[in-house]
């Protein structure tokens, strides 16, 4: 090996060793969770933590590891005694990255309740593990936090987060179905979309996403912005259930199986069976699905990811909030009259854009701007999220 000047063959074979190490671990995927702990005034924090562990079954330990430079854990540690260990899903990567960007610690913005023992539960976690602080081991340039478990709850089956190769990922087990091979392989179609949705994005100045649906399930599997510093947010991941009011699009546009599959889920609304069903005739009719208001469906959107968890306390209060918001979500007839002349707020224009098959192989959305919209402008952004969609089935052959 031939050093460079001045530098120790020590120090030389010790970086090549941690750059080798790292490449080496990167190949091995971790799950990931946020340590979340209240400073001495109640302010909850929150520390993404890619190397947590169980310890022991008896007594119960787990344990987590963290850097001695992140900011982070060197303001949490000197106070640390209890904490909540939230086990994230795969939706919640713009959360850990948001955690992760260097700035303050705290939750703020991020919904989350209290735990068993206070700590703060962030909404959305596949599991809830409480702990107190056993000890806290410094091991090299780490340290070793071990946990005694007060208390441990799963409150959703939705997918893990993992951290592989440097980067955020899902999970997908080798004894998944065909169909989800099926769905997985048709997601590399998706690319040749990409400057259809960059054209629409530039010329409109809003989100736009491919939307997929995924067994029980719709999720968003790209997304084009506007670039800039005003750039919208991007929803890569998100995930919905397949039953009203969501998934009618692919429930109008797909085979008579999926329309009567959605109409015999489990009714998140307040229409009848066939009040739904008219909603689908009225979709296809149509010809796309639009939604209205914005705190409105970011509430509603909210309250069916807290309804994936099951949980059987808070069913009622989640489904409640659902049925809330049929006129605002693809309203027909004279619910939609009621929105008014002028100022709209155009919350979605969702398209079907179809496969080489003839059948439905994704939904293309706009996503409408934050500031109020006329009727005139709704108009075009339909006009504009069609021409979108025709011009994006022609280079599928659909």
């Amino acid at each position: 090996m031939r050093l460079a000047a001045g530098v120790p063959a020590a120090t030389a074979l010790g970086t090549a060793m941690n750059a080798s190490l790292r490449q080496v671990m990167a190949q091995f995927p971790t799950g990931v969770t946020v340590i979340a702990s209240r400073d001495p005034a109640g302010v909850p924090r929150g520390h993404v933590v890619g190397t947590f562990l169980r310890v022991s079954d008896e007594p119960e330990l787990v344990g987590f590891l963290a850097m001695h430079s992140s900011r982070t854990w060197q303001t949490t540690k000197p106070t640390l005694t209890r904490f909540c260990v939230n086990i994230v899903s795969d939706h919640q990567e713009a959360l850990c990255r948001a955690l992760t960007s260097g700035g303050a610690p705290g939750l703020h913005g991020i919904p989350h309740s209290e735990s068993h023992n206070g700590s703060p539960a962030i909404h959305g976690a596949i599991a809830h593990i409480d702990c107190t602080v056993e000890q806290i081991l410094p091991i090299g340039d780490h340290d070793f936090v071990v946990g005694r478990v007060t208390h441990a709850q799963q409150v959703s089956a939705a997918h893990p987060l993992v951290f592989f190769r440097g980067s955020f990922g899902r999970f997908a087990s080798a004894s998944r179905t065909a169909r989800d091979h099926d769905f997985r392989a048709r997601l590399a179609e998706v690319d040749l979309l990409r400057p259809e949705m960059d054209a629409l994005a530039a010329a409109t100045g809003c989100e736009v996403t491919i939307n997929a649906l995924d067994g029980d399930e719709t999720v968003v599997v790209a997304s084009a912005v506007q670039a800039g510093p005003n750039a919208l947010r991007v929803r890569v991941g998100q995930r919905l259930p397949f039953a009203a009011p969501f998934g009618s699009l692919e429930a109008a546009f797909g085979s008579d199986a999926l329309r009567h599959r959605w109409l015999d889920a489990d009714i998140t609304t307040g229409n009848t069976r066939e009040q739904n069903a008219a909603v689908l005739d009225a979709v296809r009719a149509r010809g796309y699905v639009i939604s209205y208001g914005h705190d409105a469906h970011a509430q509603i959107v909210t309250a069916a990811q807290q309804l994936a968890k099951r949980d059987p306390v808070r069913r009622a209060e989640h489904l409640l909030e659902l049925r809330d918001f049929d006129d605002a979500y693809n309203p027909v007839g004279s619910a939609e009259g009621r929105l008014g002349a002028d100022a709209i707020e155009l919350r979605s224009i969702a398209v079907p854009v179809y496969g080489l098959d003839g059948g439905l192989a994704y939904g293309l959305t706009l996503w409408g701007p934050a500031r109020p919209v006329t009727r005139a402008e709704r108009s075009a952004f339909v006009a504009a999220v069609l021409r979108c969609a025709g011009a994006c089935s022609a280079m599928l052959g659909g």
